[in-house]
């Protein structure tokens, strides 16, 4: 799922889940959506983990957005690589 369709679909309460676990703000979110601002690696690993908690409690309305979708070098996330570094929550 596109971040920008997750946060459209996302209510306010949503929304505010994943920015705090990712601890940014929702402005934020927005403008890595809109294309305005890209996310580091370690703020796409945290927002692919948050959107996938809070899209466990939707039923299916929301699902978790892929954080090679949020960078600009997708490639630093393939597991082939030997410079793959994951951070944990």
């Amino acid at each position: 799922m596109e971040l920008n369709r997750f946060l459209r679909s996302a209510s306010k309460r949503e929304r505010a889940s994943v920015a705090e676990a990712c601890k940014t703000t929702v402005p934020y979110l927005y403008q890595i959506a809109g294309g305005h601002r890209r996310a580091s690696p370690s703020l796409a690993i945290h927002i692919e983990a948050a959107t996938r908690e809070v899209g466990r409690g939707t039923a299916g309305r929301l699902r978790a957005v892929a954080r090679d979708s949020l960078v600009r070098d997708p490639e630093i996330f393939d597991p082939r690589a030997p410079f793959l570094v994951e951070f944990a929550r």
